[in-house]
């Protein structure tokens, strides 16, 4: 159900998960993040899969309010698709798709809904499959990888983040080198190589509970200059890797949004 929002402020919290050494996961420093433009281009006005439906609406300021009818629990996909979009990589490059630039990607997300959550993940396809990847004309050097899914709930926002040094990977069992080499839904890093030859990059919403197929959320840049999310440093996360932490620990990082009548965003803290 989508409520009518006056003015509201909503308080994010993204925790960071124990890795499976019992480590805290390391975060990107330099992700790529998708403004306006590219969330009202051509190509994400497009399901790439899934059941659902949706419009687009450029509100004022930061943000683009995509309105879902029909989500499943399987998923439906948005993206820029081959060639992507000149969004801060290397450019011009071998298919636009070198990102080695970067090192994950970042989106802000705001769940509009009053009594439903929904999930979200962000996703990227690497290895070109026509005449110039490696091998020629393979399609098996196509390689989807994926976020985790992040549960938003009812006017709630949070930072979602693909990690590229450790995604979670399908259709990857059948990669030839130079390509990564790895099991498929096994989290590993995308190796450089597969970083030179994105093909494909977006989001998936889904509703994992059936109580909100009809879902309208908020998706926002993450500011350049805050790329660093809350001023977290390289050696600050190096220092983190040592540090043990207990199932049920995470660390807290913060954000308010003020959305008024209008669906307008605007960070007012960070």
């Amino acid at each position: 159900m989508r409520a009518a929002l006056p003015v509201i402020i909503l308080a994010s919290v993204l925790p960071l998960s124990c890795a499976g050494v019992g480590r805290l996961a390391a975060f990107p420093s330099h992700p790529v993040t998708l403004g306006d433009e590219e969330l009202m281009g051509e190509e994400f006005g497009i399901a790439q899969h899934g059941a659902a439906s949706f419009t687009r609406i450029d509100v004022p300021g930061p943000g683009v309010i995509f309105s879902f009818t029909g989500l499943t629990s399987s998923g439906t996909a948005v993206g820029d698709d081959y060639p992507v979009s000149n969004i801060g990589q290397v450019w011009p490059s071998h298919g636009d798709g070198d990102f080695s630039n970067f090192d994950g990607c970042a989106l802000l997300f705001a769940n509009l809904d009053s009594d439903g959550s929904v999930e979200v993940s962000l996703f990227i396809h690497t290895g070109f499959t026509g005449a110039s990847g490696v091998p020629a004309g393979d399609r098996t050097n196509d390689t989807f990888w994926r976020s985790k899914w992040v549960k938003i709930a009812p006017g709630l926002s949070k930072l979602v983040v693909l990690d590229f040094n450790s995604a979670i990977p399908r259709s990857i069992s059948d990669n030839k080198p130079p390509h990564t080499q790895c099991l498929d839904s096994v989290a590993t890093s995308v190796n450089a190589y597969d970083r030179r030859e994105v093909s494909n990059i977006g989001f998936q919403v889904a509703d994992f509970s059936g109580k909100n197929p009809d879902a309208a959320i908020l998706v926002s840049a993450v500011p350049e200059h805050k790329n660093r999310i809350a001023g977290v440093t390289r050696q600050q996360r190096n220092d983190r890797q040592g540090e043990r932490c207990a199932a049920s620990s995470f660390r807290h990082l913060s954000w308010t949004f003020v959305i008024d009548s209008s669906f307008g965003l605007r960070i007012s803290s960070f």
